[in-house]
């Protein structure tokens, strides 16, 4: 007879309980390492499943509880009476006379929809909390991904699931995989993928795969396995697949127990079937147990701070291009300006107006919700010599997918725009998603002839307007070289920026500065003979400032390596969009930009909420 170990189940735990301070416990008995070589084993294990809708994760959740209560599979109506339901499974078996018989366990929740042919049955992330042999065990309970609802159900359960973890720290995030699907698409996208955007890399040692209905692939992988390795590979997430991260599961037995809860009966032969299934299955989650308790948590503090800065840096990147643009143009406008002075004798009638010069700044245009623009559609503003890019078509607007960072071209979640209706090409202008962004404003170049009241204080008073005029001389010159020092720290930045994202996130897409400048030299590129004087000058500044981008990353991923510097930490990463906001000159656009795009989410977010959204296009003109 088997007996029951004591547990205890909290389906209502706060997502806030403190989950540090874990004494650690002895090592387990048949690590060989000397103790100094040890990991530290912890009393404690918060563990996160993710599956695809229909893997089998309920009867997994309760198989996962159930296989550490009891020595054996439980066999009397005691045992019965003790095993513990606590996600309701509700489905229907044919009896001996093959009479179809309904079967229903666990407590009915509105958090469970068992009834929902293809909807996740788990609605909201939960916890369920027991002993594990020494180990208490948080369970994190998720609504399944690839819900026949529709892709909103899934984003919402998604957007739950990364929300509700960000107050834990996990030991183990288990991704459920059917052992025998030679594609894997729907899971890998909304699962895998866009988990892996918001993980730290640090996370990678979380992560196990656990393949359920193992039993039809002999406790094996089977065909997931090649697709599993080729995503990894493809998307150079450097995580092993092996014994340690790998964990096959047949939870038949579950369902074979309740079926005799609600009075099936079955023959002895299938009995003994079931126990061996249920002995396997045992060893196979203390296995993983073993494996769990010996890996330091992720912090959940950690993935929430990784997610806030990235958004922060991958919406930089079209800001710092278009500084760039506006420093070299500046840059040029100081040097004319300082020609023309020296030209000038101090007799002249028209002093005062000779002496001011103009500057490119820019406006901002701000509309009252995101929308998706497609930048192939985009048209050409040029100011001073300066070529603007300008989004005033909007292929869908308003658009909350919230996932979509803002200012990124072809982010991969435009593909679920309203626009693309579920297809890789606009129906609206007949561009590829990868050719589209989202954005709340837009910028653009504007003419500012600055007036410096000193000066006309100065000519008013001075003997010797000559040497007003070499005054101004030498502070032209002083300012064609800040701007050069802040061109220069931009392109710094922006590097140790791409190698924060690259080294810190488990899974990124191209979303750097490189990459957009990359977009802007190929769409002027492709003009060829038909570019204009100034496009050409665009093309060329562009060429300038991805060569020393690239140089500017090359040189300190060198030094990176050469132990002679060091990836930004999340504070220092902090500091430099900081010092880009304080900059003398660009700072204040670099300012307007990170605050409009944090509206941007504000609007995402409240949307999501349900609040009332502004319906009109009326727009607000800001200048920085």
């Amino acid at each position: 007879m088997s007996q029951p170990r004591e547990c205890s189940s909290d389906d209502s735990l706060s997502s806030n309980t403190d989950l540090g301070s874990e004494p650690s416990v002895d090592s387990i008995s048949d690590d060989v390492r000397p103790p100094e070589n040890r990991p530290t084993v912890r009393n404690r294990a918060n563990v996160l499943l993710l599956g695809e809708t229909g893997v089998g994760k309920s009867t997994f959740v309760n198989g996962f509880i159930n296989y550490l209560r009891f020595n054996s599979l439980p066999s009397t109506q005691e045992e019965l009476d003790n095993i513990q339901w606590a996600v309701p499974m509700k489905f229907s078996i044919t009896d001996k006379n093959y009479k179809s018989v309904g079967v229903r366990v666990g407590p009915q929740d509105v958090n469970e929809q068992n009834g929902n042919v293809g909807g996740s049955s788990t609605q909201d992330p939960k916890v369920h909390v027991f002993d594990a042999r020494g180990i208490e065990v948080h369970l994190i309970d998720t609504p399944g991904i690839g819900d026949t609802r529709g892709y909103e159900c899934d984003r919402r359960n998604f957007d739950q699931i990364i929300e509700f973890i960000k107050d834990y720290e996990l030991h183990g995030i288990c991704m459920l995989l059917k052992p025998n699907n030679a594609r894997l698409n729907v899971f890998f996208r909304f699962c895998i993928e866009e988990l892996l955007v918001h993980l730290p890399v640090s996370a990678k040692k979380n992560i196990v795969f656990c393949f359920t209905n193992a039993r039809s692939t002999f406790y094996r992988p089977g065909d997931t396995l090649e697709p599993l390795k080729k995503l990894l590979i493809d998307r150079k997430i450097g995580l092993g697949l092996n014994k340690d991260t790998m964990y096959c599961f047949d939870n038949e037995a579950m369902r074979f127990l309740a079926a005799r809860v609600n009075g099936v009966v079955f023959s002895k032969g299938d009995t003994r079937s079931f126990r061996e299934s249920w002995e396997r299955a045992s060893k196979e989650l203390e296995r993983l147990i073993n494996h769990l308790k010996l890996i330091p948590p992720q912090s959940g503090a950690d993935i929430k701070r990784l997610d806030e800065i990235r958004q922060t840096i991958i919406g930089l990147a079209v800001p710092m291009a278009d500084a760039m643009q506006i420093i070299q143009r500046n840059i040029e406008l100081q040097k004319r300006h300082g020609k023309d002075l020296r030209k000038l004798t101090g007799e002249e009638d028209d002093l005062r107006s000779r002496l001011k010069i103009e500057v490119i700044k820019y406006s901002m245009k701000e509309y009252d919700q995101p929308r998706t623009v497609c930048v192939s559609c985009s048209s050409q503003v040029e100011v001073n010599g300066i070529r603007s890019v300008q989004f005033d078509r909007a292929c869908h607007d308003p658009c909350y997918l919230k996932t979509v960072m803002p200012m990124v071209v072809g982010h991969p979640d435009l593909r679920n725009c309203a626009a693309m209706n579920g297809t890789e090409m606009c129906t609206v202008c007949s561009h590829s998603w990868t050719e589209h962004m989202h954005t709340m404003h837009k910028a653009y170049p504007e003419k500012v002839v600055e007036d410096n009241p000193e000066v006309e204080a100065s000519l008013a008073n001075a003997a010797d307007r000559k040497k007003v005029i070499d005054d101004e001389i030498k502070k032209a010159k002083k300012q064609s070289d800040e701007y050069n020092r802040e061109y220069r720290r931009i392109i710094e930045i922006s590097a140790r920026f791409a190698q924060y994202v690259r080294r810190n996130a488990l899974l990124e897409f191209n979303s750097s500065l490189g990459e957009y400048l990359k977009v802007q030299i190929k769409k002027l590129e492709d003009l060829g003979s038909n570019a204009t004087d100034s496009e050409k000058k665009s093309l060329e500044g562009y060429r300038k400032s991805l060569n020393q981008y690239e140089q500017e990353v090359r040189v300190f991923e060198a030094a990176v390596s050469g132990g002679t510097a060091s990836v930004p930490t999340a504070e220092e990463a902090d500091r430099l969009i900081k010092e880009l906001e304080n900059l003398p000159l660009m700072g204040e656009s670099f300012r307007r930009n990170i605050e409009a795009n944090r509206r941007m989410v504000s609007h995402y977010e409240q949307h999501l909420r349900g609040s009332n959204t502004p319906s009109s296009r009326k727009a607000r003109r800001r200048h920085r």
